[in-house]
């Protein structure tokens, strides 16, 4: 095994993964909670090592279905196995899912008072911003080359400019940059 791929030295208990991973899911509805997760599990408790963590979030984004179900999978059976991975998405997406049954009536009926409207527009706002500040941190890991730069532009563009689905640009991209760190084009 590598360094970076190394069992953690003291893993959390499966009570104490399900009950962060379930306080994640009660604080970030309506949010990432990538952010939420680098924090507690790699940050705060150093459980994971930050590369860990962003070879969990790349394949989470790159696998069909929510990212934010892919990355819990990853990151339970990381720490504890597939018992993990079954605990972390349970108590990820359990308040997520209780709270949209709850609120999914009361949104059909509100939904069209301006005031929803606008605190709806705040929240999309608040998000933004929170992924922002991740991409910045994650990006300052990155040893941005002009590469890295060209290799971010080519996934960004088309799918923000042009309108296309993430997957035909971003698994193109991909291939490019293996081939440039391959070829060491790319450092």
């Amino acid at each position: 095994m590598s360094q970076d791929h190394e069992p953690v030295a003291h893993p959390p208990s499966l009570f104490r993964l399900g009950a962060i991973a379930l306080e994640i899911g009660l604080t970030s509805f309506g949010v990432s909670p990538l952010p939420l997760f680098l924090q507690a599990l790699v940050f705060k408790r150093g459980w994971l090592k930050e590369s860990d963590f962003l070879i969990g979030s790349g394949l989470a984004q790159l696998l069909p279905g929510p990212i934010t179900g892919n990355l819990a999978v990853f990151l339970g059976q990381r720490l504890l196995g597939l018992l993990g991975a079954v605990i972390t998405l349970l108590a990820l997406v359990t308040p997520g899912l209780l709270l949209t049954l709850i609120l999914c009536p009361i949104y059909t009926q509100a939904v069209t008072l301006p005031i929803v409207a606008k605190l709806i527009h705040g929240m999309t706002l608040g998000m933004a911003s929170i992924l922002f500040g991740m991409v910045l941190r994650l990006l300052s890991k990155c040893r941005p080359t002009w590469q890295n730069w060209l290799l971010i532009g080519l996934t960004i563009v088309p799918i923000l400019l042009f309108d296309q689905p993430a997957i035909v640009v971003v698994l193109p991209v991909l291939l490019l940059a293996t081939w440039g760190y391959r070829w060491r084009w790319i450092t």
